[in-house]
């Protein structure tokens, strides 16, 4: 495809940014443009990026979100604003990226899940609407993982007992859930861009309605949101009780699955002592 063409506006510079993190093939490269604008293509030949467009389309649409302009979507190519990034969420920024959440889980619904499957990095995400989140959780998130890692020859089968064992346990274990939120599912520090000490945006969702704290035990995973992130967030939504001493562990079980899905390694020992820790031997 003529990017040019296709913006109206010739392309006077081209910088390659990097391939996907998850390894799926995808070719990320900054364009900049003869009339000041700045966009950057996504780009992959296998396809599959339909739905992280109709992701951002959503949030786009349903919620205050700073997510980039899409300019032009189909499922091998992606062309979207440029957003600068660089920096960690501190300073500032961690005002705004707690307010532009905060705000984002404010947008609730009846049920768990979502109107289609969505991804998380290459990999599927089911949402089929479920009123009971420990059941949502439990199935469509936790042993559904389980079972790609196993079919990939990232672990045992007995990594699924384990997990199955976990999730009837949930009611039990946790809290109650929050109710539905829209989440973007994927809050790590790669996919919050800013700049100067500023917000610029999000990119990558994974979003469905989930409870909200599965997007701030995320955020703790990898150290990307930090004390002050967390008191401004709570200025809005109080934290479960029991948020620091189990919920953002178990909760973490998701994007652990998912790396060891995609990465195997250390991950599994991650998993394996979560699941240790609960009681799932």
């Amino acid at each position: 495809m003529d990017i040019g063409q296709q913006l109206g506006s010739e392309i006077v510079a081209s910088q390659f940014l990097g391939q996907g993190t998850s390894g799926a093939g995808t070719v990320l490269t900054r364009h900049d443009l003869a009339d000041g604008r700045s966009v950057v293509t996504k780009e992959d030949g296998t396809g599959g990026l339909e739905p992280e467009a109709h992701m951002l389309r959503y949030l786009a649409d349903k919620s205050s979100l700073p997510v980039p302009h899409l300019w032009y979507a189909d499922d091998h190519v992606i062309v979207m604003d440029y957003l600068p990034g660089g920096e960690g969420v501190s300073g500032n920024s961690d005002v705004e990226v707690a307010d532009a959440i905060a705000a984002l889980h404010s947008i609730g619904t009846d049920n768990y899940g979502f109107d289609r499957d969505t991804l998380i990095g290459p990999l599927q995400q089911p949402n089929e609407w479920t009123s009971d989140w420990w059941t949502f959780f439990g199935e469509q998130r936790l042993s559904y993982m389980a079972n790609l890692c196993v079919e990939a020859g990232r672990a045992d089968i007995r990594l699924v007992a384990r997990v199955e064992e976990l999730a009837a346990r949930l009611p039990e274990l946790l809290d109650a859930p929050r109710p539905p939120g829209l989440v973007h599912g994927d809050l790590w520090g790669g996919n919050i861009l800013c700049s100067d000490g500023r917000l610029s945006g999000f990119i990558d969702p994974a979003i469905c309605f989930a409870d909200p704290e599965m997007d701030l035990a995320y955020g703790t995973l990898f150290g990307t949101l930090g004390p002050q992130f967390f008191e401004r967030y709570a200025d809005h939504h109080p934290l479960s009780a029991d948020f620091w001493a189990a919920r953002r562990d178990i909760y973490n079980l998701w994007p652990l699955l998912v790396h060891v899905r995609l990465f195997g390694g250390h991950y599994l020992g991650e998993v394996t002592a979560i699941l240790r820790r609960y009681g799932a031997h």
